[in-house]
């Protein structure tokens, strides 16, 4: 079974994240947890927006990677990313 989370650090993510570690998995399940950076708004807005940038990607990847330590388990393996809006784009035109 494959399993995608998409979270921020809203309440609502924290209920999907706490529902998700609290349900039994069957052995061999791959749970994703997905974290997205949008800096569309942020592009137009800031010539330099590197730095800022960063510091939302630092915070959304210490986001799924306490989410991961959450859901760990054995038999379930747990994967934490984080993307940006821009690197979604680039995937789409692959």
């Amino acid at each position: 079974m494959k399993v995608l989370i998409a979270i921020d650090s809203s309440d609502s993510s924290q209920a999907v994240i706490d529902h998700t570690a609290a349900r039994s998995w069957p052995q061999g399940t791959a749970i994703h947890v997905l974290n997205v950076v949008d800096t569309t708004a942020l592009v137009s807005a800031w010539v330099n927006v590197g730095p800022f940038v960063e510091s939302l990607t630092a915070a959304g990847q210490a986001l799924v990677e306490s989410a991961a330590k959450r859901l760990a388990r054995p038999g379930v393996a747990v994967s934490p990313s984080v993307v940006t809006v821009a690197a979604l784009r680039y995937a789409e035109n692959l």
